[in-house]
């Protein structure tokens, strides 16, 4: 059963301890994505410039998720370190191929009409937790994988990530500093929500467990 009060609640639990490390991977995340954000300053490297901005945010996006997805997994509550990122970082190929598809599917979907690409974003939302939760999945798999496990998910997602909308107010009211503690918290009650997905795709013979592996 969906719910995303648990999801949250859960997320808040599994952070207690780990707000420190938490806080600095959100940073130096955010850090290195407005370092890349491209202007148009130079409008011939533009493109070259986006290029590399989309590849960058794939590779901290997906290291960012694999440290706090592993929150939600670690039922037995080990200690979690600074590792998990650069681990994350270390699988920066798939981060870079699962960046580049989704944005391809995002914008072509956006070119019909806005929210079916703001649908898309939903339906691919899933993908850098299946990669995190799945050391040899690929990633155009997992983009994949990800359009099937949203099936019938895409409102409860966005409602969750609705609810946070007074932190993510706030977070803009404090220019930007809230989200070092905004961001953990969504992500991974996200984790939360995706695991409980996953757990009722393999309960109603969606998918099995070989789905999960592989190319």
């Amino acid at each position: 059963m969906f719910n995303r009060i648990e999801f949250k609640r859960s997320a808040r639990k599994q952070l207690k301890s780990k707000w420190a490390l938490s806080l600095f991977v959100t940073f130096l995340s955010l850090c290195i994505f407005f370092l890349f954000i491209p202007t148009k300053n130079n409008s011939s490297l533009f493109s070259i410039i986006t290029l590399i901005f989309i590849a960058v945010t794939g590779i901290i996006t997906n290291a960012r998720i694999k440290t706090f997805f592993t929150y939600a997994r670690n039922r037995e509550n080990l200690n979690i370190s600074f590792n998990l990122f650069l681990l994350g970082l270390e699988d920066w190929s798939r981060g870079i191929v699962a960046s580049f598809i989704i944005y391809i599917k995002c914008v072509l979907w956006a070119c019909l009409l806005v929210i079916p690409g703001f649908v898309a974003l939903y339906k691919y939302s899933l993908t850098y937790f299946l990669l995190a939760d799945n050391k040899t999945l690929s990633a155009k798999k997992a983009v994949r994988l990800s359009a099937i496990l949203t099936r019938g998910y895409k409102a409860d997602l966005f409602l969750l990530h609705l609810s946070f909308l007074p932190l993510i107010a706030l977070s803009l009211i404090t220019f930007g500093i809230g989200f070092l503690w905004t961001i953990p918290y969504i992500e991974t009650a996200t984790a939360n929500a995706y695991l409980c997905i996953k757990h009722s795709a393999l309960k109603q013979n969606i998918l099995d467990a070989e789905d999960f592996a592989g190319k």
